[in-house]
């Protein structure tokens, strides 16, 4: 299992190179499957990340890249699609809204043996769905925050966007109490970091700024 948990995606050229260390293919050879799902399930009508992400991976010069709803295909073509790639980017967007729609669409059952063996990317919510245990912020009450089980495919938590200004819900303080109510690790990440996860052993790859609640 090769997974790299992202903030916001290939930021910066320590997780590209990373990433290509556990693609192990030359960047041209790549197929990549970009999953927009959880961008559709936000409301909001800037959508510039998604947008920036896929100029990303575009300059990285991926061979090719498969953009797909797992939502809006049959499950026999969306597992195809996954099945032919060699990486699966999960975008970012609505963490809960990915993950009810990753169990109604059977995509947690197939998971699993996808990941043994696909590299997977995960950016935000992306990554989020991965883990143990989910907290975001209730943006109808700033003050607020939502809580639920991840697909719990790594033993551990984390918060994206941690120590960005726009996301200042969420304090060193507050990481630490729901390390302790959920009985979790939490790792706090900011943009320009990654969580490597190779058959278990944990990495973490950042030009930025983390740190680890437990």
């Amino acid at each position: 299992m090769k997974l790299l948990l992202t903030s916001q995606g290939i930021t910066n050229k320590s997780i590209e190179k990373k990433f290509f260390e556990l693609v192990g293919k030359k960047p041209e050879d790549i197929v990549l499957c970009y999953i927009m799902t959880s961008v559709n399930l936000v409301s909001e009508t800037n959508k510039w990340w998604m947008i920036d992400n896929l100029m990303k991976i575009k300059a990285m010069g991926i061979g090719q890249i498969d953009i797909m709803d797992f939502v809006s295909v049959p499950k026999d073509n969306w597992l195809l699609r996954l099945k032919e790639s060699d990486v699966i980017f999960m975008e970012g967007g609505s963490a809960f809204g990915l993950l009810e729609a990753a169990k109604r669409a059977g995509l947690d059952k197939e998971l699993p043996e996808l990941l043994q063996s696909k590299v997977y990317v995960g950016a935000s919510a992306g990554s989020m769905l991965l883990t143990k245990e989910e907290v975001t912020s209730d943006k109808a009450d700033p003050s607020g925050f939502k809580h639920g089980k991840g697909l719990g495919i790594v033993d551990f938590s984390m918060r994206p966007h941690f120590y960005r200004p726009d996301r200042s819900t969420f304090t060193e303080e507050l990481l630490a109490k729901f390390a302790k109510q959920y009985n979790t690790t939490f790792y706090g990440i900011d943009d320009d970091t990654a969580i490597v996860v190779t058959d278990g052993e944990i990495e973490i790859i950042s030009e930025g700024k983390w740190k680890k609640f437990s």
